[in-house]
Order: structure tokens, then sequence, then C-alpha cells
């Protein structure tokens, strides 16, 4: 696939209040559309079971470890889904007619040698981060870690794999990066949004924040060297696809 003219290194598409603008707006829709999803479901859950009958089996999921895990994988799709509808929605709001400009959405050319350069790199990084984390961190956060229930497994498998590349660089290769791109010039834009992108990924151990980072600039580099948040989109489901598959061979 062949890489379109980059109209979005030409023309600013938004100042920097504009952008801030725009993430409460992308804030304000994720919530709606995700009460709207839960209450949907709900209702026709309590049509199925009755509203003591879905009560009851909240409680007795909340209950077990597993299927805790499972719910919680199932709410977070339901939030990266609003997540990413509302980036579409607010990019069309505020852009109209170039709204691809403002996140980036624009062909790239598949067989770009760049790309699979940055891509075995952060690979092989990546392979080494993990046997690194797994060494010094033995007990391992439960949000790192491969469920044992199938059902939830392979919820966190499409979370992993579609949902978390697809709105994550939406927000901070795709919004964030070309607000600040044209604000602050590359490398500031580049560090920024890597930083909030390793931020996102923070947890108790704070180590694995420090991983994320540098894969978050060689998605930003990919993201520059395409002037395509779809190239980083594919790179970020490649990344997590061989981490969840290792994860996996080793037991999780």
């Amino acid at each position: 696939m062949d890489a379109a003219p980059d109209e979005s290194r030409t023309a600013k598409p938004l100042d920097f209040a504009a952008l801030c603008l725009g993430l409460i707006g992308i804030t304000v829709f994720t919530l709606m559309a995700t009460a709207f999803v839960v209450a949907i479901a709900a209702a026709v859950a309590a049509l199925a079971v009755g509203w003591q009958g879905l009560d009851a089996a909240m409680q007795g999921a909340l209950a077990q470890g597993s299927s805790e895990r499972a719910v919680l994988v199932a709410l977070s799709l339901v939030v990266y889904f609003g997540v990413a509808a509302g980036v579409f929605a607010v990019a069309r709001w505020q852009g109209k007619s170039r709204w691809r400009e403002l996140i980036g959405w624009r062909p790239f050319r598949f067989l770009d040698r760049r790309i699979w350069i940055i891509i075995i790199v952060a690979l092989v990084y990546s392979a080494v981060a993990n046997a690194v984390l797994a060494h010094f961190v033995s007990n391992p956060p439960e949000q790192l870690t491969i469920p044992t229930d199938p059902a939830a497994a392979a919820a966190l498998f499409i979370l992993a794999v579609i949902f978390a590349p697809v709105t994550e660089e939406l927000v901070f290769r795709g919004w964030l990066y070309t607000g600040l791109r044209f604000s602050w010039g590359v490398w500031p834009a580049l560090l920024v949004s890597s930083a909030l992108f390793a931020a996102a990924h923070y947890e108790r151990t704070h180590l694995y924040a420090l991983a994320v980072f540098p894969i978050g600039l060689a998605l930003g580099a990919v993201r520059e060297c395409t002037g395509s948040v779809r190239a980083s989109i594919f790179f970020h489901a490649i990344n997590n696809l061989a981490a969840f598959s290792l994860s996996m061979l080793l037991g999780g």
C-alpha cells in the first residue's frame, strides 16, 4: 500500500489549546459511551435472568479471582472501544473534512524498510526487557500475567492485540503526537507522547513503565517516518502479539 502525501506535515492541524480541548472531549465521549454500553448490557442481562439473578452473578464473579479478571478485561474492552470512537468523533468534529490530518489516519507503504528495521530492533529489545523484568520481578502484577481462565485469556488477547494497539495509537501517536509535533516540534512531541504512553502503563513495580518508554519512542519513530498512525498501529499489534505469545509459551 502506497503512502499518501502527508498533508499534516504542511498544514497546522490544531493549536495546543484545541488539542487539550479535544482530549477533554474524548474523555467525555468515552465516559458516555462506556456508561451507555454497560447500561444496555445490564438491561439485556436483567431481562434474561432478572435483576436479582444479575446481582448474584456479578457478586459470584467478583468473589472468584479469575472471574473478576474476566469482568475487568471485558470492561476494558468497552472503555478502549469508547476511547477509539471518541478520537474519531472529536477529530471529525474539530477537523471537519480534514479530520485525517489531526490523527495521521492515512495509508502507509507496508514494505517500507524503515518500518521493519524499527520493528525488528524493538522486538529484540522487548524480548530482552521481558527477560530482565522476569528476572528482577519474581511476583509480577496480575495485569501483566495471562489469566488461567480460557475466556479471560481470550478476552485479554483481543484487548492486547487488537483494541490496545488501535486505541492507544490513536491517542498517543494520533491525537497527541500530531498536535504536539506542530506546537513544539518533532523531538518534544516524541518524548512527551512516549512519556505519557509509558505513564499509562504504570504499575506497582515501576519497572514496566520504564521498559515501555523505548517502545513508545519506536512507535513514534514509525509514526514520524511514515506520517501514518496506521503504521504505528500495525507495529504495536505485532509487538503485543509477540509479547502475548512469549508469555503463553513461558507459562504466563
